[in-house]
């Protein structure tokens, strides 16, 4: 009886552990596309942009993922601090109007 839980709980084990491997995979490769990508576009961010885009991907990484492949799409020609600041505009949700109503 023991031997089988014993058995049942190295089999858990070891799907858990191909489970991590897998996930540790894939993200490292994402990482790798976004450096990919990151490389690419770095070069065509003016001083000003490439100063942004730094510390939106250390306040925000998500969002600086997202403005990277907007960008990317733009990387034919020079991308100055307006450009980047109109995808940001853009990539953000829409607010919500909030009305306060008194009785």
């Amino acid at each position: 009886m023991s031997d089988d839980i014993e058995a049942i709980r190295q089999r858990r084990l070891e799907e858990l552990q191909g489970r991590m491997t897998q996930e540790a995979d894939q993200q490292r490769q994402v990482q790798e596309k976004i450096a990919q990508i990151e490389s690419m576009v770095r070069p065509k961010l003016d001083k000003k942009a490439l100063e942004r885009y730094g510390n939106l991907r250390t306040v925000h990484p998500e969002l600086a993922v997202q403005a990277l492949l907007v960008l990317a799409q733009m990387s034919k020609t020079h991308i100055t601090d307006e450009q980047f600041k109109e995808v940001l505009v853009m990539l953000q949700p829409p607010k919500r109007e909030t009305k306060i109503i008194r009785k």
